[in-house]
């Protein structure tokens, strides 16, 4: 299963979440391969991989084969990102192709992509582009504020026009993350999504947690730093409701 955490807007933690949710999906015994798909390698810093000699680009280069995985745990790898990756030199369906000659989808269980917050562009490739191509879900997270309520479903639009290059892409959802739960701006917002968008907008959100950035500037996950603060509650709750919500879809 492929799935890519994006949205057009930084800062609303694709990167961060991307890790834990990884690594909770390995605490649970599922083998699981993340992929840093943007040039500034903020995956592969944060999950504390230094000095890699293979890339997502020669991964692409050599078309997914004679790949060199990093080792993050047992049945627990890294694509590393490469700040020489520049994904107009590709085509849409080239990290797609690639993931077919690995033959990682039947080594893992999941595999999840971190990408820049680049949009969807007509006129060259963006990383984006190259994640969604290549994936069975997209999930969005978002800030409790006025610009990303507006623009996640004209963002998810977008998306989803990239069917034509991938027919196995489907929206999972939308999130909450970094939420200050106990304020009127959060709870309206999350209310508002909810109500009209019931299918779409995850019950479970991620709360903002200092926890989550000491852990980062540990290279350490959440659940190695601190697997009773809340943030680390809420990472196991979203897990579990992305496996019910992909459950549900096979149905």
């Amino acid at each position: 299963m492929r799935i890519v955490n994006i949205n057009h807007k930084g800062g609303v933690g694709k990167t961060t979440n991307t890790i834990h949710i990884g690594a909770e999906l390995h605490n649970r015994g599922y083998k699981v391969l993340l992929i840093d798909a943007d040039n500034q390698c903020d995956l592969t810093g944060g999950i504390g991989i230094k000095n890699t000699t293979y890339t997502i680009k020669d991964f692409l280069d050599n078309k997914g084969k004679n790949v060199r995985l990093s080792s993050i745990g047992e049945n627990f790898h890294l694509l590393a990102g490469s700040p020489d990756l520049y994904a107009d030199k590709y085509n849409r369906q080239e990290l797609q192709n690639a993931l077919g000659n690995s033959h990682f989808d039947e080594l893992y269980d999941f595999i999840l992509i971190d990408c820049p917050p680049t949009g969807i562009n007509p006129h060259f490739v963006t990383s984006a582009e190259l994640a969604i191509c290549a994936v069975d879900y997209v999930i969005i997270p978002i800030q409790a504020d006025l610009y990303s309520i507006k623009n996640v479903f004209p963002f998810s639009k977008k998306m989803l026009a990239l069917k034509k290059y991938n027919n196995r892409l489907k929206l999972l959802g939308i999130y909450f993350s970094n939420a200050i739960d106990n304020t009127n701006v959060f709870s309206d917002c999350f209310t508002k999504l909810k109500e009209e968008n019931p299918n779409y907008v995850f019950t479970t959100y991620i709360r903002k947690d200092v926890k989550v950035v000491e852990a980062a500037l540990e290279g350490m996950t959440i659940f190695e730093y601190n697997d009773k603060c809340r943030a680390a509650e809420d990472f196991k709750n979203l897990v579990t409701e992305i496996l019910t919500k992909i459950e549900n879809g096979k149905n």
